[in-house]
Order: C-alpha cells, then sequence, then structure tokens
C-alpha cells in the first residue's frame, strides 16, 4: 500500500463494519486513485469507493437499499453507485461518510466501541459517531 493511503478512523474509536481495525484505502471515482496533492482533502463533490485493503473488497451498500439502519457491508466491487461515496468535511479533520445513493451516512450502530461493532447507514445527525477521520495509512 502506498503510503499515503489514509484511512478511515471515527472519533468514538470503533471500526468499519465488519472491516475491523484493518486500513481502508479511498479511491476517486473519476481518477480510480487517491489525490496525490493531498491524501486527507477529498475533492469537493468527488464520489469514492472506501476499499478493505486485505480483501480489495469495497464498503457496500445490500441492494442499493435506502433502508435506515440496515448494516453496511463489504463486497467485491461492481463499479455500482451503491459502492460510491461522498466525503462531506467537518470540523477538527473529521468528515461524514455519505451514501451516492440514498444521502444517509455511515454511523456507528449505538456508539459501539468494541471490535465487533457494526457501521449502519443512517440519516445524518452530526453527532460524533458519525464523523471519520482520514489518516494516512
Amino acid at each position: 500500500m502506498h503510503p499515503d493511503t489514509p484511512t478511515a478512523r471515527p472519533p468514538v474509536e470503533s471500526k468499519l463494519t465488519d472491516i475491523n481495525s484493518r486500513p481502508t484505502a479511498l479511491e476517486s471515482k473519476s481518477t480510480h486513485h487517491w489525490p496525490q496533492n493531498s491524501p486527507t482533502k477529498p475533492a469537493p463533490g468527488a464520489a469514492y469507493k472506501l476499499t478493505y485493503v486485505p480483501t480489495g473488497k469495497v464498503l457496500d451498500v445490500n441492494g442499493f437499499s435506502a433502508t435506515v439502519g440496515l448494516q453496511l457491508q463489504q463486497w467485491t466491487s461492481t463499479g455500482g453507485t451503491n459502492q460510491q461515496w461522498y466525503l462531506q468535511p467537518n470540523s477538527e479533520g473529521y468528515f461524514t461518510i455519505v451514501s451516492h445513493d440514498s444521502g444517509l451516512v455511515a454511523d456507528d450502530n449505538g456508539w459501539d466501541t468494541s471490535e465487533a461493532a457494526k457501521v449502519v447507514q443512517y440519516t445524518a445527525g452530526g453527532g460524533a459517531n458519525q464523523q471519520w477521520q482520514l489518516i494516512p495509512a
């Protein structure tokens, strides 16, 4: 993995869905690579896929669902819009991960800090359980 490849971490220290405690690469939909000029600052309006490095699988919304509370999963990349995410900047270097299709956000369900924490898609509320930090791996 490139040393500037960022990982996504929420400020509440949970893990990204079943992608527990492993680096997650971000790839731009338009360029198919992370912008080299600033690895922790996504291009405004660009959609990204979040890739679990060890498996090569990506963060996925099962069946293109817009169901609030649906657990997110890792899946083989298909190029579908259910695997595309917007990274909206928040305060202090955090980002909200927003589904391309539903506009729902990646949410650490129940503010769980365990290794088995589940990440679901949920209505944006601005809580720390919906904020993620991009950190070079």
